[in-house]
């Protein structure tokens, strides 16, 4: 039987952000995890993985079986987790709005600031990641100073489309959207979420097996490992 290459783990664990729609802000029992899991590539997504009380235990057992660990997470509190990033092969860092309006407009109040940060931080340590960036007609004027802010080479800019968002992109900033997808380090994914824009979402689309998605992961894997 045919097994997928991509596997989403969801810890179900709180997540400081507050984005519209989503439970992960809200306090709630953290969901039993397992380690028996048949992918080579494992996400740990749902909430930011770092609040979950058996994160640690987790991550070092993945790793004990060979598997490829990446890590969907805001970024809060980040820089306290050094030991833990070392079990970590991708980070995946889900950003809500760049500038601080659309932070307000898009997130609830959440501090930009942190997750900033957190983005200096892993640039500074060497940390290979990703910026998943929701994409609509707001948030799309912040292209230009987001990409110069990652384009390096450990880090990877991944523009989330949801074509059900409640603000939709017209003509004209699709082909700026895809502009910038064409440029160094950067790709617009496109995908028809039953959800808001947030990065369970997006995970549970790039988790079923299409050509697409095929597309997106090796075009990711090979402008950050080769």
């Amino acid at each position: 039987m045919w097994r997928p290459k991509f596997e989403n783990l969801e810890l179900g664990a709180f997540c400081e952000l507050l984005c519209p729609d989503c439970p992960a802000w809200q306090e709630r029992p953290p969901s039993p995890i397992s380690t028996d899991l048949k992918s080579w590539l494992i996400n740990l997504t749902d909430g930011n993985p770092w609040n979950h009380p058996g994160i640690n235990q987790l991550l070092a057992e993945l790793k004990t079986k060979k598997h490829f660990v990446a890590l969907t997470t805001c970024g809060y509190n980040l820089a306290d987790q050094e030991r833990q990033l070392l079990l970590v092969d991708l980070v995946l860092l889900y950003v809500p709005a760049y500038s601080r309006e659309r932070a307000v407009f898009q997130a609830g109040f959440n501090p930009l600031d942190r997750q900033i940060s957190a983005i200096e931080h892993l640039q500074e340590i060497n940390k290979k990641f990703a910026v998943l960036y929701p994409i609509d007609s707001e948030t799309i004027e912040d292209l230009p100073d987001l990409y110069q802010k990652l384009n390096r080479p450990n880090s990877y800019l991944i523009l989330l489309y949801n074509k059900r968002a409640d603000l939709p992109l017209q003509r004209v900033d699709k082909k700026y959207l895809h502009y910038y997808g064409r440029r160094h380090n950067t790709l617009a994914y496109e995908y028809s979420g039953g959800g808001r824009q947030n990065c369970l979402d997006f995970a549970r689309q790039l988790a079923r097996p299409s050509l697409y998605n095929l597309w997106t992961m090796l075009k990711l894997f090979y402008k950050l490992y080769w």
